[in-house]
């Protein structure tokens, strides 16, 4: 299959325990994954949410209602939701903005080259009526899943999207943050003050923030690395190849002093954008960044969990135990994991799922090509043994990076 024409998964059941019930009272409620839409003609006939089967672009937006989605999202009470969306068939290369409606910043949420099949996660704001607006600045056909929401007055507090910084010449002008107009340095790292953005994230009181991270102009292949300052773990959070222009969701911890530090592997300029902020002491909990497992031979020793060293696919599906992850994820009381899931090296274009275990879905957490190594971030929930599971359609070998996660409020 192409990477336009997906093999409907169905409702496959893997012989693990079904994914955890809802908790009254969480910050953010943990749901499917599952498909919301799909403007693609003949496909995902059983989304969510039937839409105009056509490519949006340009004037052409598309305004998708994601509260009221029995047994998923309420109709009220929602301050966000947390997608993945994917763009495809594009007529040229790109960028998706996803919003609240209303006014549109120039920010991307899906950067993307001509005819590419590619995924991203998304922490959107609603609208007032419950509403999200896709945008393309070229035609394109849309992708999107659901995994969580966020109540109203709750740990995530929505903004924006709005430009932090632009490290490009020129570029960026009302940018929040002004940041030297030069590329950050092979090995370098770019440190960013996130919190006390007027209007935007309070000067204290923050654990996180929620951020899309755009790579462009890279002088050779490599990766980024979003982390709290201080001591920096080998782990990525974008990863790219020479002059590719790509773009990631990282939830990132941050300093003590409330600023975030950016470090390349290559010389590359950084694009930043914020969606969002957590309440310090809420239900997010920053930990890390640190490797969890890796399955490439020879690669990760210091990984906090043993996997087999083979790649994962079809019937081959990984299942991680992300709970009682000592000085970081606590053995109970976990309700989703913020995650980084690389593929690298597939064997052919395909797709990576994470779910809860229990029923695999029709939906794709990470799209991939031959021979690419590719992330994208995941908010995941985990099941009722505190394990995610970890399906892909065609071979590739993993990497599972954590950076946080979100508790349980109440039992009931």
């Amino acid at each position: 299959p192409t990477t336009n024409d997906r093999p409907r998964l169905g409702y496959t059941e893997i012989p693990t325990v079904p994914p955890p019930g809802g908790y009254a009272g969480d910050d953010f409620v943990s749901v499917g994954p599952k498909r919301v839409f799909d403007t693609r003609p003949g496909m995902s006939a059983n989304a969510l949410r039937q839409v105009t089967k056509a490519v949006i672009g340009g004037p052409v937006e598309l305004r998708v209602h994601l509260t009221d989605l029995p047994g998923l999202v309420p109709a009220a009470g929602v301050s966000a939701v947390s997608l993945n969306v994917t763009v495809t068939g594009s007529s040229a290369a790109g960028y998706v903005t996803v919003y609240a409606c209303g006014t549109r910043e120039l920010v991307s949420s899906v950067n993307f080259a001509a005819g590419a099949t590619v995924a991203n996660a998304v922490i959107t704001p609603l609208s007032a009526s419950g509403d999200v607006c896709f945008y393309s600045n070229t035609t394109t056909d849309v992708i999107v899943d659901v995994n969580g929401w966020f109540a109203t007055g709750a740990a995530f507090n929505a903004v924006g999207p709005k430009r932090v910084f632009d490290t490009r010449s020129g570029a960026s002008p009302d940018a929040l943050r002004a940041v030297s107009k030069t590329q950050v340095a092979a090995a370098g790292v770019l440190e960013v003050q996130i919190t006390d953005l007027a209007g935007f994230v309070p000067a204290a009181g923050v654990s996180a923030v929620s951020l899309n991270v755009v790579v462009t102009n890279p002088a050779s292949a490599g990766f980024v690395t979003v982390y709290p300052c201080g001591t920096r773990s080998l782990v990525s959070s974008v990863n790219y190849v020479a002059g590719a222009t790509v773009a990631n969701a990282v939830i990132a911890p941050v300093s003590p002093s409330g600023t975030v530090c950016f470090y390349s592997m290559a010389s590359v300029d950084l694009v930043v954008d914020i969606n969002g902020w957590l309440t310090a002491g809420s239900g997010f909990n920053p930990a890390g960044p640190d490797r969890v497992a890796d399955t490439r031979a020879g690669e990760s020793p210091d990984a906090l969990r043993t996997v087999p060293k083979s790649s994962i696919g079809g019937s081959n599906i990984l299942e991680l135990k992300v709970t009682d992850i000592p000085g970081l994820v606590p053995a109970s009381g976990v309700s989703a994991v913020s995650l980084n899931v690389t593929a690298v090296n597939p064997v052919g274009a395909g797709f990576i799922t994470v779910f809860s275990c229990g029923v695999l879905e029709e939906v794709s957490s990470l799209n991939f090509v031959p021979g690419q190594t590719v992330a994208n971030a995941v908010l995941a929930p985990v099941s009722t043994s505190g394990s995610i599971c970890l399906y892909a359609n065609l071979a590739t070998d993993v990497v599972v990076d954590i950076n946080g996660w979100i508790g349980h409020a109440q039992a009931t």
